[in-house]
C-alpha cells in the first residue's frame, strides 16, 4: 500500500510563494505511468477550476512528485491538492512501482501570500539564467528560476574554430546542465534555435576533404538524455561551415526549475584552405585580440582566402597558395580586425568639450594601433604586387569570375549600416511581440540556405 508522507507546502500552510513548485513525497518508489494530471491535480478553491500544471517524478528521488503550475498562482488565494486513491473508484489512482495502490485519497489545502520565491542574488548573478539584472525578486507574473539550474559545460566549447567535421566524433553538440532535464511531452525544438550556414553565404565554397564546392549541410534533431540537451546532425558536416545556437527560456529541469535562456553559441568547422592559424593572427593584433573570438577570426581568414583567390582569377592553387598569397590573406585579415575595432569604438582616444550648448567631440584610433594599420596596409599592397607581379587583370572570363565573386561574397558580420556585428547574431531575429531591437534591425532577415 502506498502511503503519503509529506508535502511542501504542508496541509494548512499559509503565505506560500506564488511561483514555487509543489513537492509531494510518498513512502516508496512510484509507478510513473500513474503520475498524470488526472491523478494529481491542483484546484483553485474559490473558482473550483483546475490550475493547469505539469506533474513528474523528481530526478533525484523516485518517491517524490513535482507539481509545477503553468502560471504563477493567484495572490492571497486558497488552493487544494487532490491525489486520487483507489477509494474513489474512478478507474485510475496513484500506484507504486511495486503495483501497490494509494488506497486513501489525499487532500492538501494551503493558501498563497503575495510574495515570490527569493533567489540568492550573489549566486543569481553568477549564472546565465539571470532574468532581471540587479533585481532581488522576479516579477509576480514570472515563476522563479532555480539559481542552481544552469549550463554546466558545452562540447564542443563555445566560440571555437577549426572543429572536426564530426565535431566531438559523433556529429553532436552537447549542452550539459546542472540538473536532469524534463523528459515529458516537451517539444525540444522550442528549447533551442539552431542555424547552420556557409561562411560566405553560398554553398559554392563549402568543402569536403580537399575539394572546394562540395559538401552538403545536414539536417539535425534535438533530444534530451539525462542532463544533456543534444543537437545531433544526421551526417558529418562540411568544412567552411558556421553553426549558431541560442538557448531559449522554455528549458525545464525534471524538478520544475526553468532556465532563463540567453546563451549564444557559435562555432566554425575546419577551413579549407587553412592558410594560417587563428593564434598567429591574434598575436599580430594583441591590442584588440581580446575583442574577437576564435570563430570570428577564423571566418575572416576564410573570407580573405577566397577573396584573394577570386581576385586573381583563381590562378594559384587554393590548396597550396604561394607565400605572397598567404601574406596578402593574413595582412587583409589583420586590417579587417583593426577596422572592426575602429567601427565598434573599442579603441579610441580623443577630446570632448562642452562649449555652452555645443558639444565638440574628436575621436581617433589610438596612436599605436594607427601606426600598425599603416604598416599592414603597406605590407598588404607589397604582398599583392608580389602575387600578381608582371601582369595586369585581363578582360573576359577572369574579370567575370571576379565580378561574380564580388557580387556573391559579403561579410556576414557587417550589418546594413556598415557597423560591426558579432557573427553569432547574423540571423538573430527574436520571436517576440516587441522585438524591434538593434540586433534584429542589423541582422539578416533569413538564412538563404533554409
Amino acid at each position: 500500500m502506498v502511503v503519503f508522507s509529506s508535502s511542501t507546502p504542508s496541509h494548512g500552510a499559509t503565505d506560500y510563494f506564488i511561483n514555487k513548485s509543489i513537492e509531494l513525497t510518498f513512502d516508496r518508489a512510484l509507478d510513473t505511468t500513474t503520475i498524470t494530471s488526472n491523478v494529481i491535480s491542483l484546484v483553485d478553491i474559490a473558482s473550483g477550476s483546475v490550475v493547469p500544471s505539469s506533474v513528474s517524478v523528481s530526478s533525484t528521488d523516485n518517491k517524490t512528485v513535482i507539481l509545477l503550475p503553468s502560471t504563477s498562482l493567484k495572490e492571497n488565494a486558497e488552493f487544494r491538492i487532490l491525489i486520487i486513491g483507489s477509494d474513489m473508484s474512478l478507474g485510475y489512482n496513484l500506484k507504486g512501482a511495486d503495483a501497490s495502490a494509494l488506497t486513501a485519497t489525499v487532500i492538501i489545502e494551503f493558501s498563497t501570500g503575495d510574495t515570490v520565491y527569493q533567489i540568492d542574488t550573489t549566486l543569481e548573478k553568477q549564472t546565465s539564467n539571470l532574468t532581471l539584472e540587479g533585481e532581488l525578486f522576479l516579477p509576480t507574473n514570472v515563476k522563479a528560476l532555480g539559481y542552481d539550474f544552469t549550463v554546466d559545460k558545452i562540447r564542443p566549447k563555445n566560440n571555437k574554430s577549426g572543429l572536426d567535421v564530426t565535431l566531438t566524433g559523433d556529429n553532436t553538440i552537447r549542452f550539459t546542465f546542472t540538473e536532469n532535464l524534463y523528459t515529458g511531452s516537451a517539444d525540444y525544438e522550442e528549447w533551442i534555435e539552431v542555424d547552420t550556414f556557409p561562411l560566405l553565404d553560398t554553398t559554392d565554397y563549402l568543402a569536403s576533404g580537399s575539394v572546394i564546392g562540395t559538401g552538403e549541410i545536414p539536417n539535425y534533431t534535438v533530444s534530451v538524455t539525462g542532463s544533456d540537451l543534444l543537437v545531433t546532425f544526421n551526417t558529418e558536416l562540411p568544412k567552411n561551415l558556421g553553426i549558431q545556437a541560442s538557448l531559449l527560456d522554455g528549458i525545464q529541469s525534471s524538478d520544475g526549475d526553468s532556465y532563463g535562456g540567453g546563451l549564444k553559441y557559435s562555432i566554425t568547422t575546419k577551413l579549407y584552405p587553412e592558410i594560417y592559424g587563428v593564434k598567429t593572427v591574434a598575436r599580430e593584433v594583441q591590442e584588440v585580440a581580446d575583442t574577437f573570438t576564435d570563430d570570428y577570426i577564423s571566418a575572416l581568414l576564410f573570407k580573405n582566402s577566397i577573396w584573394a583567390w577570386e581576385k586573381v582569377g583563381r590562378l594559384f592553387d587554393i590548396g597550396s597558395p604561394s607565400y605572397a598569397a598567404k601574406q596578402f590573406i593574413v595582412y587583409s585579415t589583420i586590417l579587417d580586425l583593426m577596422e572592426d575595432t575602429e567601427y565598434s569604438k573599442y579603441v579610441v582616444a580623443g577630446t570632448r568639450r562642452q562649449l555652452g550648448d555645443l558639444n565638440v567631440s574628436i575621436d581617433n584610433i589610438i596612436g599605436r594601433t594607427a601606426m600598425k594599420v599603416a604598416k599592414y596596409k603597406k605590407a598588404k599592397d607589397d604582398a599583392f604586387e608580389a602575387l600578381v607581379g608582371g601582369w595586369q587583370f585581363k578582360v573576359g572570363s577572369m574579370a567575370n569570375t571576379y565580378n561574380m565573386a564580388a557580387g556573391n561574397i559579403n561579410r556576414l558580420w557587417w550589418d546594413v549600416n556598415g557597423r560591426y556585428t558579432d557573427s553569432k547574431y547574423v540571423y538573430k531575429q527574436d520571436h517576440l511581440p516587441v522585438s524591434n531591437i538593434w540586433l534584429n534591425r542589423r541582422a539578416k532577415t533569413n538564412n538563404p540556405i533554409w
